[in-house]
């Protein structure tokens, strides 16, 4: 799980960066090397003070440490064949200490001992004080056993940013260990780039889609699917106009998918409070944008895509957004485009698309954002985070054609009389709007929901179990549940009659992601949140039945077909589901007899 502790700067906390046994091996490999710890000075060889107390160990390279440093290049968003710069095991006893201090001093931000990123993994946390303090942000992160925190140190004008300033508080009692991975500004261990996650060989369209809760580090395709519940779709891309409609399409979907998540709503409330944006303070639609246009700027790199390959990558994994499996704020156009889009729309802003064409053979294309600027205002102002930081928003470049689409209007599914504009939607598009049939529901149901939930009972029976993975599998069920399913099984019934079954699996599913799916995860965990899982899976199915069956003819009493009570029970939220065949008055006489 990757959790957000600040969006600007952006700071992380990844949990279960590293196994027991890594954790363990590390400390082991310390063993006699430990010295004073020095710190920057005059003296090429480093100083030894008051300011900094701790004692430190440079470890030898094993392959074990060159796994580390790969993994921490990916936590840092590039992708690396070696190791960035040698790991510093550092050992805190009481009363030691590092005082505020930044992790690169080089004031360019570009020579040649300039740290770009940190990595600092808590190999232990049995300890008090010793907490991670950022002085200029008035945050506090206490250390988590196996957890690495990590954040940029350059800005994207290369200066410092001296935001990120930091202090190792003292230790009351026990002793802290810690591991620093620093990756050096143009290491040739580290390509910047977007991270390569698939093969070459063909030319697919790879959709990185909905982000659900997994654990960090490096990951195929298949794994990724089964394990972290990450949608990532592999197909043919076609050439041409083809290709711009099926891109545009997937695109459409993600936005609209963040539009209704309440994930991207919390943060995109955030972006703004970090702007200096309070509850009471007027907030024109004009200037959210320049807040969101900005944003994105800052904490999304501009990079084509790979050779043979298009992506289109959920606006959660671009933006970093809490419970994203992955975090790769790297994109083209298309992602930067669905990255701002989906920041407006999570905030209630209206958002169109403009795809704009700047020769006649449509060889040259490009797309952005068109926002309402005030709600039923018809004001549509152009927003385009490809474009350079000193473009505001109300810029576009000038193309010789230009197609906008609204995604509200139905009649623009088919984009009639638009042979080369695209649907690119707020989010995903409302099955329901898209003529959602039972047979749809009931197939997305069962392997997407059904599917996943059998195999994460297989991980709970293989020997050795993996409570911890199959617990992520239930989450991944469930937030597919909540996210999809819901929606889809509402759209089949307008008159709100599945709305009180789907709202209760929903809040079920907000119990679920609470449950531990971390490797420290027991066989209690994952009970509960199978139970929890099912339960859902039992709701959508009496969700479906309701929603397609026919009018009941009038009697003379009312029939209560389904019934749904929460009832606490000590795990946690629990739903007791059942059948009523009972009249109304039969269950008031029952009532009134008890």
């Amino acid at each position: 799980m990757i959790e957000v502790l600040s969006a600007d700067p952006r700071i992380l906390l990844i949990h279960d960066f590293l196994s027991a046994e890594e954790a363990r091996e590390l400390e082991k490999l310390g063993g006699a090397l430990f010295a004073p710890s020095r710190h920057t000075c005059d003296d090429p060889g480093g100083c030894v003070s008051s300011y900094r107390t701790s004692d430190s160990a440079y470890l030898p390279r094993t392959a074990m440490t060159d796994t580390l440093s790969r993994r921490a290049c990916v936590a840092g968003l590039l992708t690396s064949d070696a190791d960035p710069e040698p790991l510093q095991l550092v050992r805190y006893g009481p009363g030691q200490e590092f005082r505020p201090h930044l992790d690169t001093s080089d004031d360019s931000a570009m020579g040649e001992f300039a740290r770009s990123t940190t990595l600092l993994v808590y190999l232990n946390d049995d300890f008090e004080g010793g907490e991670t303090v950022f002085t200029k942000l008035g945050l506090t992160v206490r250390p988590r056993a196996r957890a690495a925190l990590q954040w940029r140190n350059i800005l994207p004008s290369g200066k410092v940013d001296k935001r990120t300033e930091h202090a190792g508080l003292p230790v009351r009692r026990g002793e802290k260990l810690a591991c620093n991975v620093w990756i050096k500004y143009g290491s040739p261990g580290c390509r910047r780039g977007s991270v390569d996650l698939v093969a070459s060989r063909v030319a697919p369209l790879v959709t990185i889609g909905r982000m659900l809760s997994g654990s960090a580090g490096v990951s195929s395709p298949e794994w990724d699917r089964a394990n972290r519940g990450v949608k990532i779709e592999r197909i043919p891309y076609p050439l041409k106009a083809a290709s711009t409609r099926m891109t545009l399409q997937r695109m459409g979907a993600m936005i609209r998918d963040a539009a209704v998540s309440p994930s991207m709503r919390q943060f995109s409330e955030m972006v703004v409070r970090q702007a200096g944006v309070g509850v009471l303070d007027d907030l024109s639609d004009r200037k959210a944008g320049q807040i969101f246009l900005d944003y994105v700027r800052r904490h999304v790199r501009y990079r084509p895509d790979p050779k043979m390959a298009e992506y289109v990558q959920d606006a959660r994994i671009t933006l970093c957004v809490p419970g994203a499996a992955m975090c790769i704020p790297v994109e083209d156009c298309d992602g930067l485009t669905v990255a701002l889009g989906s920041l407006m729309a999570a905030y209630g802003m209206g958002v169109k698309l403009l795809k704009q064409t700047y020769d006649a053979s449509a060889a040259e294309e490009h797309v952005l954002v068109l926002y309402e600027d005030g709600q039923g205002s018809d004001v549509w102002v152009p927003a385009d985070p490809s474009a350079p930081p000193d473009r505001p928003v109300g810029w576009k470049s000038r193309a010789m054609a230009e197609v906008v689409v609204d995604p509200s209007d139905p009649r623009t599914l088919d984009l009639v009389g638009a042979p080369d504009a695209e649907l690119v939607t707020v989010g995903r598009l409302g099955r329901g709007m898209l003529g959602v049939d039972p047979e749809t529901v009931a197939r997305d149901l069962q392997e997407e929901f059904t599917a996943v939930v059998l195999q994460a009972d297989t991980l709970v029976s293989a020997t050795p179990p993996e409570y911890g993975q199959a617990v992520t599998m239930y989450q991944a069920a469930g937030q597919v549940g909540a996210e999809i399913l819901g929606p889809e099984i509402d759209s089949l019934s307008p008159g709100g009659a599945t709305k009180s079954l789907t709202t209760t699996a929903w809040q079920l599913n907000a119990a679920l992601a609470l449950v531990n799916g971390s490797s420290t995860a027991t066989a209690a965990d994952a009970a509960n949140a199978s139970s929890y899982a099912r339960q859902m899976l039992a709701l959508y199915e009496q969700a479906i039945d309701v929603a397609t069956r026919p009018p009941p003819a009038a009697t003379g009493s009312a029939e209560m077909v389904i019934g749904v009570a929460a009832v606490a029970v000590a795990a946690g939220l629990g739903i007791a589901v059942w059948k009523s065949a009972r009249s109304a008055p039969m269950r008031r006489a029952r009532r009134r007899a008890a």
